[in-house]
This record gives C-alpha cells, sequence and structure tokens, in this order.
C-alpha cells in the first residue's frame, strides 16, 4: 500500500504531468473549454490554475483556497443559489472524469493509479462541500429578501399537494386572492375564485400539465372578494412519485397593474398609429452620432420598407430622388447651420420601383457645442396632392391653350361668318331665282298631272268602253258559230277541229275582255270597302270557287294564320288569294301532287302573308316579269297572264308590296307585305 503522503505525492506529480504534456487535450478535448462555467463565475479559475494549484499544494489547502475564493464578495449576478449548486456538482463530476481519464497515459501501475482515483474523489467531493456550504450560508439571506422582493413585486409561490388536495401559499397570494390567512386552500378554492370566462381554459391548462408532464405557464383572471377583477400570471412545475403527479410548486404574480398599463399604453399607440394612418403621416427620431433611428408603422408604408431596415444616412440616400437629393440634404443643411426647423419636399422612389411626394418637417437637436446630434420629425405623403397640383397646372395649360385656340377661331370664325354673309346674300339671288323656277316647274307638273289624270280617265274609259262594246259582237260571233255548227256536217274531223279552235279562241278573248274590265276596276277602287276581314273566312271563299280545280288536281291546301285579321279591300284581297292560290295549283309538277301552305305572321309594322307551293318554279333571274301585263312563262296552260299583274297593283296602290322567292323545278313562295 502507497501511504497518504506518496499519494499526495503521486498526485502532485500527475497534475504537474498533465500541465506539461496534455493540458490542451484535458483543456479542450472536443473543442470546447473543460472548465466548468459555474465553477469559472463562482472561484475565477481556469482547469490550468486547479492543475497548478494542485500540483504546487495539498489538496486540503487547495478547497482551503477555494472555500476563501467562494467567500469573496461578488456582484448580485454571481451569487450561489440552488440551481447553480447543483450545476456545480454537474461540471464537477465533468472535470473530474476528464482529469481521470488519462491515468492509462500516465502509469501502467495499477496501485498508482487507484491512489490517484481516491484522491481526486477526495479533492472534488470537499471542493463540492464548499459549494453547498456556501450555498447554505447565504440561503436565509436568499429567502428573507426573496420574501421582501415578493412583496412588493406582488408575486407569492406555492406548493400543491396533489394527492392531499392541500394548496399552500405564501403570505403573498393570500392577499393577491383575498383569503384569510389561516383559511384552508385546495384546488376547488382556487377553482372558484378565477374568472367564469376563464375557467374552462384554467381547468384545461392544469389538467394537461398533470397529464403531458408541461410545465404549467397560464395567465388568466381571478374575482376577489367576489367582485374586484384582478390579473394574474402563474406557473409551476410538477413532480411524480411512482409514476403519478405528487406536487406541483410555482409562483403567481399579480399582473393587473402591469396588463392595465399595456392596454392603456396599446391603445394610445394604437390612436396614434391610426390617426397617423388616416392623415397619411408617420414620425421618426434620428440619431446622428449613432447613425440609427426609430420610426413609426405609418413611416415605413410610406416609404414601402420592412419593419427591419433602419433609417440612416445610406439608406436616407438610396430612398431619394436623385434629382431631388442635393435639395434634400441642401434642406438639412441649413438647418444644422442655421439651427432652424427642417423642411423640405422631395420624391423618394420606393423598393418597387414606385414614387411618391413627401413633405418632411422637423427639429434638429443641438449639443453644447453647437453641433447637430439628432433629427425628430415627421414625414407627410402628400402625393395626391402633387398629384392634384400637376392635373390643376395641366388644365390651367390647357385651358389657356384653348383660350388661345378660342382666340384664333374667333378671328377665324370672324372671316368665315364674311365669307358666309357674302355667300348668304348669293345664295339668297340663287335660291329666289330657284323658287321661281321651282313655281315655274310646279305648275308645268300639275298641268302635267292634269293631262295624265285625263289620259288614266280616257285610258279607263276606253278599257271600260272596248271591254262593254266588244262584248256584243264576240256574242254574236258565238251565235253564228253554234248556227253553223248546226248547218254542216259534224262528222267532218276537219271542221270540228276548225270549230274548237274558234270556240278556244272566243274563250280567250272573253277571258281577256274579263281581265281588262278587272283591270279597270283595280285602277278606280283603291281605297274603297276596306275592313277588317278574317283570312281563313276570305280563303275559305276562295277555295270554294275552285274547289273543282282542287279536285281534279289532287291538291292539299294548309293554312297557319298567326295573324287572323287584316284590314283590307275585301273583294281585292279575294282577288289576291284567287291568283296566288288558283297559280300555285295550275301551274304545279306533274310528278307530285300540288301542296299548297297559306301562312300569316307578324313582323315589325306590317302582317306578312305567305304562299308556298311546290310546283313548277321560275326560271332564275325572270321572277321579275311575271308581274308584267300580259305576261306568261309557261305555255302548256290556258291564261291571259294578266293575274300577278292585278297582284301586284292591288298592293302597290294600297301602299304593301310583293316579293316572290322561287327554284325551278322545287317551288315558289309569295310574301305579301300588309303595312299598318
Amino acid at each position: 500500500m502507497i501511504n497518504k503522503a506518496t499519494t499526495l505525492s503521486v498526485l502532485r506529480q500527475y497534475a504537474l504531468f498533465l500541465l506539461q504534456h496534455k493540458v490542451e487535450d484535458f483543456v479542450s478535448p472536443d473543442n470546447k473549454p473543460a472548465t466548468p462555467p459555474t465553477l469559472l463565475t463562482l472561484t475565477g479559475w481556469s482547469s490550468r490554475d486547479i492543475l497548478e494549484m494542485l500540483s504546487a499544494e495539498p489538496p486540503q489547502a487547495l478547497t482551503a483556497r477555494a472555500r476563501q475564493k467562494l467567500l469573496e464578495p461578488k456582484d448580485s449576478t454571481s451569487k450561489a443559489d440552488p440551481s447553480v449548486a447543483f450545476q456545480l456538482v454537474t461540471e464537477l463530476n465533468r472535470l473530474k472524469k476528464l482529469f481521470l481519464g488519462f491515468l492509462p497515459v500516465y502509469t501502467p501501475d495499477v496501485a498508482v493509479a487507484i491512489n490517484i482515483v481516491h484522491e481526486t474523489d477526495a479533492f472534488f467531493f470537499e471542493l463540492q462541500a464548499q459549494c453547498f456550504r456556501v450555498v447554505l450560508e447565504d440561503q436565509q439571506k436568499r429567502d428573507n429578501e426573496l420574501q421582501s422582493a415578493m412583496k412588493i413585486a406582488q408575486i407569492g409561490s406555492y406548493q400543491w399537494d396533489i394527492q392531499q388536495d392541500i394548496i399552500t401559499f405564501t403570505p403573498q397570494l393570500y392577499q393577491i386572492f383575498g383569503l384569510e390567512k389561516e383559511a384552508e386552500i385546495s384546488y376547488s378554492t382556487i377553482g372558484n375564485l378565477v374568472h367564469p370566462d376563464d375557467k374552462e381554459r384554467f381547468n384545461q391548462s392544469v389538467q394537461e400539465s398533470l397529464e403531458e408532464q408541461w410545465p404549467l405557464d397560464l395567465e388568466y383572471r381571478i374575482l376577489r372578494n367576489g367582485k374586484e377583477e384582478r390579473v394574474v400570471w402563474g406557473k409551476g412545475q410538477v413532480s411524480y412519485e411512482n409514476g403519478k403527479p405528487a406536487y406541483m410548486q410555482g409562483t403567481i404574480l399579480d399582473v393587473t397593474e402591469k396588463r392595465l398599463t399595456e392596454f392603456e399604453v396599446q391603445y394610445r399607440e394604437a390612436q396614434l398609429v391610426e390617426a397617423q394612418s388616416i392623415a397619411s403621416i408617420g414620425s421618426f427620431d434620428w440619431d446622428f452620432i449613432n447613425n440609427t433611428s426609430s420610426c413609426t408603422t405609418e413611416l415605413y408604408r410610406i416609404f414601402g420598407w420592412p419593419k427591419e431596415r433602419a433609417l440612416n444616412f445610406k439608406t436616407f440616400e438610396e430612398l431619394s430622388h436623385p434629382n431631388d437629393l442635393e435639395k434634400v440634404f441642401q434642406s438639412l443643411h441649413n438647418a444644422m447651420t442655421n439651427q432652424g426647423p427642417y423642411d423640405c419636399e422631395y420624391r423618394i422612389i420606393r423598393p418597387d420601383n414606385s414614387q411618391k411626394w413627401v413633405w418632411a418637417r422637423g427639429k434638429v437637436t443641438f449639443d453644447k457645442a453647437g453641433n447637430g446630434i439628432r433629427l425628430t420629425g415627421t414625414v407627410l405623403d402628400i402625393t395626391e396632392r402633387k398629384q392634384a397640383e400637376e392635373e390643376i397646372n395641366k388644365k390651367n395649360q390647357a385651358i389657356v391653350a384653348a383660350y388661345q385656340k378660342l382666340e384664333g377661331a374667333q378671328a377665324e370664325l370672324k372671316t368665315i361668318n364674311q365669307g358666309l354673309e357674302n355667300r348668304v346674300k348669293e345664295r339668297t339671288l340663287d335660291l329666289e331665282q330657284s323658287i321661281l323656277e321651282q313655281q315655274k316647274s310646279a305648275e308645268e307638273l300639275r298641268l302635267k298631272n292634269n293631262e295624265l289624270e285625263k289620259i288614266n280617265a280616257d285610258l279607263d274609259n276606253f278599257i271600260y268602253t272596248a271591254s262593254h262594246d266588244l262584248r256584243a259582237p264576240i256574242a254574236n260571233i258565238e251565235g253564228l258559230i253554234i248556227v253553223l255548227a248546226g248547218m254542216v256536217d259534224q262528222q267532218d274531223p276537219k271542221f270540228n277541229k276548225i270549230f274548237d279552235l274558234m270556240e278556244t279562241s272566243i274563250s280567250r278573248f272573253k277571258t281577256t275582255i274579263k281581265d281588262l274590265t278587272e283591270i279597270s276596276k283595280v285602277q278606280k277602287d283603291i281605297r274603297q270597302d276596306v275592313a277588317s276581314i278574317p283570312l281563313s273566312e276570305i280563303v275559305e271563299d276562295v277555295l270554294f270557287d275552285i274547289e273543282e280545280l282542287i279536285r281534279s288536281s289532287g291538291a292539299k291546301i294548309s293554312t297557319r294564320f298567326d295573324v287572323l285579321e287584316i284590314k283590307f279591300s275585301r273583294k281585292n284581297l279575294r282577288s289576291i288569294f284567287y291568283n296566288l292560290i288558283s297559280n300555285a295549283i295550275k301551274y304545279s309538277d306533274s310528278m307530285r301532287l300540288p301542296i299548297v301552305e297559306i301562312s300569316s305572321s307578324q313582323e315589325g309594322n306590317a302582317i306578312v302573308v305567305q304562299v308556298t307551293d311546290n310546283g313548277l318554279g321560275i326560271p332564275e333571274g325572270k321572277t321579275e316579269k311575271i308581274f308584267s301585263m300580259f305576261k306568261r312563262l309557261h305555255s302548256h296552260v290556258e291564261g291571259s297572264g294578266v293575274g300577278l299583274y292585278i297582284v301586284k297593283r292591288i298592293m302597290d296602290n294600297a301602299g304593301g308590296k310583293i316579293e316572290v322567292e322561287s327554284k325551278l323545278g322545287k317551288g315558289t313562295s309569295f310574301y305579301l307585305y300588309f303595312y299598318s
């Protein structure tokens, strides 16, 4: 066995070895200082210091020096407390492990190594004990100071025995909750004091802290004495026994006045922000010496800056428009030189390259030597005002230009008026001459109209007289032919053919005379017997007259009248339908049965009657010729060629019109437009 004296010598030799060979690894094995932070704080020694002292003197002397070092007066931030003591123990154990980690390198002698281990344990144990003694000696003093501080700060501590449901308060908590000091306190006691609106959140937070092992950190309201509302901030930590929550320890701070003050400050700040936002005005405080600043939210909005950007000479120069930069700094120079106000209107370029006009005003603060040290002021967004001024200037310029144009126009108008007066005089003479010529032409036209009316009357009389006077001779000729037919041999085919031709010619002659009579009537009876005529009634009347033609041809007639009545001359309307329907059947295609569709509809201010057939159709380019007098396109059907002429004449005389669409071999559609 190696005796104690030898052990102390061996330990000192080991420390000296570490200093000479391995101190770098000992001090920084993982690129971090090996000296415990708490030990460094309490003693001011480093690992090298400890090794050097250990190599020069016994561990007992070193621990005594450590105790003396620990008891030296220190500032409030380095005073020992329980948490520091616990951390110190942990760090000392870490240092001991590092210290002993180099034994295999130092000596292969097991006995020497064991003695070093024992001596090292004794040394570190004594050093730890000295730390704890310092903590215990100072604890009572700290408790007294803590109670006083807690009373001033309106903060108290508690311990909740969760299994027994007993809560122990410090005196300050009785006062905060308005409870008697002798009162027994349980969880329900506190729960009954919690504000009803916060009770659910309070219970949920406590429950989560117990179940999830989370620290309790909650701000809530209580009703002290049943009516006085207070705001408290509670914190707590749960300790467990056998996996179950056993105790909760923590603090409760009365933050009512703080919250009221914060609310008032926030309210005033919100009012200021709102006022600045409404007025588009921001404020700033610029420290020239440190080149730092503080700005309001509205100023950041005007500048388009993020709130982390500072106002300094560099950012101010970047912000100002290049064309206004000289004016801005000149205004600032004048304010600092003359110790007067800072006042400048200039443009800024925001980070998004948009431009704004601002009006900056401020006051420079000077030191005793007369040097400007800070600028405090406001920035007003005057972009809209500048835009309005620019718009007004443009309008003023436009008004001036318009006025100048007006003067020029007035001079030009004067010249034009003079020219117009001369032209009016000339035109008046021309107009007087024209009126005389028009009067002369009107008189000539009246005479020609009278002449035409006389000619038309003579023509009507001629047609009427001719048709009337020709009836008797035709009747005589027809009678003579009948007599002659009885005198000749009717068995002779030649005579029969001649008699048939003569009868056909007489029939055509009679038809022509009848058509001429109808034309004469149409021209005379333009506005006679006008009344509302039901279309179905007039069509049925016509179909009755041509019943034999319909039957023999097998024609199919269909009607669809969306407009039921037309105000028109009955006999003229009958003549229109008679000619159109009979023509549709007579000029049908022999390869198919005739189909005639008759309909009416309203189009604007006109009633449109449509008559459509599936007959032979009209060759392209000849549709207009069918309305000429005595014009026929098909010779295989008997007729005089005046039917469609009569229809068109009736429609023209009544102020209407007729249109036709046709496709050869497909059929024809006639459209009659009756205008109201």
